[in-house]
């Protein structure tokens, strides 16, 4: 799938430890991201900045926006991770599924 997700996407709130950086690719706003790419470097940067208290961190892409999927071990680690997200695109978080175990 191909859709243009630059609008979408804050490549500045990923630093080094994900996101465009770890895919190989400049940070310009004018690299046209597919859809694989964009998941892949939000899915890293989460990551990234959550460490171990994330895991199985996944993000769907759907036509009214993202749905995002893991587990944690607290409410407070859930919220930061959403937060992650929030930081990092504007399409808009349409459920927050990450299981708090």
């Amino acid at each position: 799938m191909s859709i243009a997700l630059n609008g979408y996407l804050d490549t500045s709130a990923w630093g080094e430890r994900g996101g465009c950086s770890m895919l190989g690719m400049a940070s310009d706003s004018s690299v046209d991201l597919t859809a694989s790419d964009f998941i892949t470097g939000l899915e890293a940067n989460v990551v990234g900045r959550l460490g171990g208290r994330l895991r199985h961190f996944r993000v769907l892409i759907t036509e009214e926006g993202l749905v995002l999927h893991g587990q944690v071990q607290s409410y407070y680690a859930k919220q930061l991770a959403q937060h992650a997200v929030m930081g990092a695109t504007t399409l808009p978080i349409v459920s927050n599924d990450i299981q708090v175990l």
